[in-house]
């Protein structure tokens, strides 16, 4: 999963959270207590997380650079 599809998808498991940055549950638990990563915004039978809260720790870069798709409608030779 990229991060964009997690994005799109709005919510994610504690497992896809693990796969999204290539650690185990343990590795989640630890960057949760330190605070590098959002609590869990329900429970069920795995913690449910905000992606775009998950994506913007994990992936700062991404978040940063990311743009507006309506932007490019004014950056065209029209434009003043």
């Amino acid at each position: 999963m990229t991060p964009d599809e997690a994005i799109k998808k709005g919510r994610l498991l504690s497992s896809e959270v693990c796969a999204l940055g290539r650690f185990g549950k343990s590795g989640l638990r630890r960057r949760r207590e330190r605070g590098m990563i959002p609590a869990p915004v329900d429970r069920a039978r795995e913690d449910i997380y905000d992606a775009k809260a998950v994506v913007k720790a994990l992936f700062p870069e991404c978040i940063e650079t990311a743009r507006n798709p309506f932007d490019a409608a004014f950056d065209g030779p029209d434009a003043d």
